[in-house]
């Protein structure tokens, strides 16, 4: 590395070390992404909805629980066991999101999501979702 340092110096003074590019953090993030989004869209509709008002749109397990009609602790439960099934399956390097075919990525239409859909709320806002 001293030899990378002590010769190609440009007119700046910048060694060559210091203009060679580095791992990209979010490589990681976009091969997660890639690999959860098929196994989103196999969940069952009502085990989407709740991860997307949780996580997407930061509703409280209690406001969860008041719009699609249960208990928070079974939103909790729900929640406890939909995770518990997701990290198996990303465990799992046969499952479908680990596929390099890159219509494995595409939903049931066929297109590429980027989300859940459904209704939107302002995270840490109360009432309706709009």
């Amino acid at each position: 590395m001293d030899a990378l340092r002590d010769q190609d110096t440009d007119e700046s003074g910048s060694a060559l070390v210091d203009r060679i590019g580095d791992c990209d953090p979010g490589i990681e993030l976009a091969e997660f992404r890639a690999a959860v989004r098929p196994l989103l869209a196999d969940l069952p509709r009502r085990e989407q909805t709740v991860l997307k008002l949780r996580f997407w749109d930061g509703w409280t397990q209690s406001e969860i629980a008041d719009r699609i009609g249960v208990s928070q602790m079974h939103v909790s439960r729900l929640l406890a066991a939909t995770l518990t099934r997701l990290r198996e399956q990303l465990e799992d390097r046969d499952a479908p999101g680990w596929s390099d075919d890159p219509d494995m990525l595409a939903g049931p239409d066929g297109n590429h999501h980027d989300d859940l859909g459904g209704p939107h709320r302002e995270p840490g806002t109360t009432g309706t979702p709009v």
